[in-house]
């Protein structure tokens, strides 16, 4: 399976919270990793997890899991243009 969490929203509009929440209420991350990982599947080898948290700010591409977050390896980051159209 593949999937991709786009979040968007500006500064100090609780992007982080909702995504990694505080200790006694946990945001999306932490409870889906938690419910992938409680997975058969996953627990007995079956399924393998690829996982990349990216952050996009300021227009730089940040990878959150590497050591160095600016050294993003050969990713490339393409103009993409979303365009809403409101039915009459």
């Amino acid at each position: 399976y593949n999937a991709c969490l786009f979040v968007y929203g500006h500064g100090r509009s609780g992007r982080s919270h909702t995504m990694v929440g505080v200790e006694p209420d946990p945001g999306l991350l932490p409870r889906m990793m938690e419910g992938l990982f409680q997975s058969e599947k996953v627990m007995s080898g079956e399924l393998a997890v690829e996982v990349s948290f990216f952050e996009v700010q300021n227009e730089q591409l940040r990878d959150i899991l590497r050591r160095d977050p600016m050294n993003t390896g050969n990713i490339k980051v393409s103009v993409c243009l979303i365009c809403c159209v409101e039915k009459s």
